[in-house]
């Protein structure tokens, strides 16, 4: 069992004790689980979560404890530790964007704590794949780390144009190698965009806090990365007169001929043997876990073929994520959406508008009926007309008003900005919206919207607000969003 000993949770036992003791036994059986996923302080609202909502329910506190329902995985998911990129992956498609001008694919990978597989960036079949949560690094805020750690597996890709071969190489020798390579095209990178020098080497200079888990480093893996500070800051002066010299004669041949991967291949074995002089070469296994957080594991650099933005253009997409933007029907957004709510009291209404005078609002299943009877309605129904949201939303607040029920909920699944063939102005109907969503709250209910408008970008935030809305373009992923949202809402 991982240490968790302190006056913190000493009085969450207490807590619990008090509250859900025949949870106790179940929650320490699951410990180890629960410590990897969360931080102590979101672990302390799981316990609370279900003590409270369980608080009379014997069986109900031991399932809960146990991971035997739902609502242990949707509150633990909530609460999960670090940053998730799920809530960052769109901002991280513009941030790259906008640096490269071109379209990298990114997807989530999930680490396995116990053997530290898939705690590390990387990059396969020319998309990068990046840790689904990131826990703060020495006062770094995960949703800080998610941008360096894109902008480094970005560049690989960018400025990777050339094989480079690993016969006869040492595994050691491999790592000092990838430490210049490394260098190599972060030095590409910010020589185009100055700023991400400074985010990555703020990774370099800052220092661990109280929250951070201790890790002794070693005294190898303690010159490598003062090298790579001295590579990437000509003004920092190492203590070492040979890292000095090693980082100054490797800034001298980037600035010679940076796109060429060979000197990355010389200073790295160069590197090595000096490092074999001044430092005990540590075992495979410390030298392949690199203690920065952005860092990738650079397969790709290894495995390198081609350069698929060399090869094919900058708007290069692997064939078999091509299509991964399709159009999504309204019917199959209602599936998911029932396959989320089975158990909950709900109804399924639709809405589209010819002018002010003639809203039509179409209860397609109503509260209390079941959901396979409004089944065929839904396959038969078709987008028409116009989107006028504020006159549907303030409806279908009334009837969801008249349900006896502690929480409420609206949740709007659109194609589009409110709009109308009676308004020319798209501010008025957007203000409109935004009003009916206001009144909705004040009577208890809560607005969510769910759209399939790739531009949604322009307007839904100031609609719905901040964090009351999703843009969706795979129907795959609306159970994940659907998760989070009930579990914010009920949390």
């Amino acid at each position: 069992m991982r240490n968790w000993c302190g006056a913190s949770s000493t009085k969450l036992l207490h807590q619990m004790a008090g509250k859900a003791p025949r949870g106790m036994l179940a929650m320490l059986e699951n410990l180890d689980e629960l410590l990897a996923k969360l931080t102590l302080g979101g672990l302390r609202r799981w316990v609370m979560w279900g003590a409270q909502a369980h608080q009379r329910d014997l069986d109900g506190q031991m399932g809960y404890f146990a991971f035997k329902t739902e609502s242990a995985s949707s509150i633990l998911q909530k609460e999960r530790r670090g940053t998730l990129f799920v809530n960052n992956q769109r901002k991280l498609n513009f941030y790259l964007r906008a640096l490269w001008a071109r379209v990298f694919l990114m997807r989530p990978t999930s680490g396995d704590y116990e053997s530290r597989t898939g705690l590390k960036p990387c990059i396969e079949d020319f998309q990068i794949h990046v840790p689904d949560a990131y826990d703060p690094f020495c006062g770094i805020d995960g949703i800080e780390i998610y941008p360096p750690a894109a902008a480094h597996a970005a560049a690989h890709m960018v400025y990777t144009r050339d094989p480079i071969s690993a016969v006869q190489l040492s595994q050691a020798q491999m790592r000092c190698i990838e430490l210049f390579e490394d260098a190599r095209v972060e030095y590409l990178a910010y020589s185009e965009s100055p700023g991400l020098r400074k985010r990555w080497l703020s990774f370099l200079t800052s220092e661990s806090s109280e929250e951070d888990e201790v890790v002794e480093i070693h005294e190898a893996m303690d010159l490598m990365m003062r090298t790579t500070r001295a590579i990437m800051d000509p003004d920092y002066d190492d203590e070492l007169a040979v890292i000095n010299s090693i980082a100054g004669d490797f800034r001298d041949a980037l600035e010679q001929d940076p796109y060429n991967p060979r000197i990355a291949w010389m200073a790295g074995v160069d590197f090595y043997n000096k490092l074999a002089e001044i430092s005990r070469i540590p075992s495979v296994r410390i030298m392949s876990d690199w203690p920065i957080a952005y860092r990738d594991d650079n397969r790709f650099f290894w495995d390198f073929d081609e350069n698929m933005f060399v090869e094919h253009g900058a708007d290069y997409i692997p064939a078999t994520q091509q299509q991964i933007r399709k159009t999504v029907s309204a019917i199959e957004m209602a599936n998911e959406v029932d396959c989320e709510l089975a158990g909950d009291n709900f109804a399924v209404h639709g809405f589209a508008a010819d002018g002010r005078h003639d809203v039509q609002y179409c209860r397609f299943t109503d509260f209390g009926q079941h959901y396979d009877d409004a089944k065929s309605q839904l396959a038969g129904m078709k987008g028409d007309l116009s989107t006028r949201m504020g006159a549907a939303l303030r409806h279908g607040g009334w009837h969801l008003s008249e349900q006896p029920a502690q929480k409420r909920l609206v949740l709007l699944i659109t194609h589009g900005e409110p709009a109308d063939i009676d308004e020319r102005d798209p501010q008025y109907l957007r203000h409109d919206t935004k009003k009916a969503v206001e009144d909705l709250a004040m009577r208890g209910i809560y607005t969510y919207c769910l759209t399939l408008d790739p531009d949604a970008d322009r307007y839904v935030a100031r609609i719905f607000g901040e964090n009351n809305y999703s843009i969706v373009d795979n129907v795959e992923r609306l159970p994940e969003r659907l998760t989070n949202v009930f579990a914010a809402l009920t949390g």
